[in-house]
């Protein structure tokens, strides 16, 4: 329900016409485990809702030039007229930016309630519409869920539990298949040690450091950093702090979740899977094969894999991904219509043999070649 709470700041019209527009910046609604902080933005009237879902860091803010992006095109765009405009939600998930910090494990469970009580309210407005209506595909409210990082695993969880309920299904480099990763994160798994080792590292580099990994040409992406850094101090909240990234390093499936993906991938749902080639996080060779498997007999996934970029490639490549996304939600047929292709592989001081082996490997290969851009 919506909470008590609930804080209004000022109401930032993008659109004259008021059509587009961003609700608020504070705003809250109670759920089983606390508060959820959400943002609301875009066509407040449509029947359209895309939900943002963000990674295991910070917050919702990391979507803020996204949805910006967004929402400048389709204020920009004739062609998406108002039967295509849409409304914007997203929202910290507990233990992040201004959400609460449940002292319960951080678990699958826990983030896919809390996503349905945010559907629930904010999309359905605890209006619960007729089952049989929503197995019979005949909805009212269009659904699509964006899921990054760890987002995204959230939303393969969520889809598989309430397939019901998901129209469209976009995952930016999404956690939930294995893949290696270094051996400190197990230690960092341990109670108490993990605690302190987490704090110790967490003080031996700066925002900017931890940023740094997650973009591939720091020449291009240091307006992208410092606005990421902006917005984190704008949102700091003392009520949360590691506990909560430890918390889910522990709990939460980052890596195990393949069932889940294989089952959504036989679903025939709208997909669209797209990747960072270099990515160092969530990496590409390892997990997106894994996601192609699962998805590529359905005729309606689509997959993208974005050149000289890293984790972060949709603030790194901000213009393509706009257009990528809106002709994806449009249902354009051109999915990369006004997208700049680049095919070939950017020089950076600090691309290592890793990215050229990737690069190399993935531009040979007979199917996954088709997907760069």
């Amino acid at each position: 329900m919506l909470s008590e709470e609930v804080k209004t700041v000022d109401v930032a019209a993008v659109d004259v016409s008021g059509m587009l527009q961003r609700v608020t910046e504070l705003s809250f609604i109670e759920t089983k485990h606390g508060k959820t902080r959400y943002i609301l933005e875009g066509n407040l009237n449509s029947n359209h809702t895309l939900i943002l879902i963000h990674g295991i860091l910070p917050g919702c803010f990391t979507w803020n030039a996204l949805s910006d992006s967004l929402i400048k095109q389709m204020n920009e765009n004739k062609t998406l007229n108002e039967e295509h405009s849409i409304r914007i939600l997203r929202y910290d998930l507990y233990g992040r930016g201004k959400s609460s910090n449940p002292k319960v494990d951080h678990n699958a469970e826990l983030f896919v309630e809390q996503l349905k009580e945010v559907i629930d309210t904010l999309v359905f407005n605890n209006k619960t519409e007729d089952e049989e209506t929503i197995k019979k595909g005949i909805r009212k409210q269009r659904i699509s869920l964006c899921g990054f990082s760890m987002g995204g695993a959230i939303v393969n969880l969520f889809t598989f539990k309430f397939p019901d309920l998901v129209d469209d299904l976009v995952l930016f480099c999404p956690a939930g298949a294995k893949w290696n990763i270094p051996a400190i994160t197990n230690i960092v798994k341990v109670p108490k040690l993990g605690d302190l080792l987490f704090g110790m590292a967490s003080k031996m580099s700066s925002e900017e450091d931890r940023l740094e990994v997650n973009f591939y040409d720091l020449t291009i992406s240091k307006e992208v950093i410092r606005r990421q850094i902006e917005d984190q101090k704008h949102e700091n909240s003392s009520e949360n702090d590691v506990s909560s990234l430890l918390n889910s390093f522990r709990h939460f499936p980052l890596r195990n979740c393949e069932n889940e993906i294989k089952v959504n991938g036989k679903t025939g749902i709208r997909t669209l899977i797209a990747w960072a080639l270099n990515d160092t996080t969530v990496p590409c060779d390892e997990c997106f094969p894994v996601y192609y498997e699962a998805f590529k007999d359905n005729k309606e996934a689509n997959f993208v894999i974005f050149n000289n970029t890293r984790h972060m490639f949709w603030a790194e490549r901000l213009q393509d991904t706009t257009h990528l996304f809106l002709n994806f939600l449009s249902q354009n047929p051109e999915l990369t219509a006004n997208v700049q292709p680049q095919k070939e592989a950017r020089t950076i001081s600090g691309q290592t043999k890793q990215d050229k082996k990737k690069y190399k490997s993935f531009v040979n290969h007979p199917t996954y070649s088709n997907f760069m851009i």
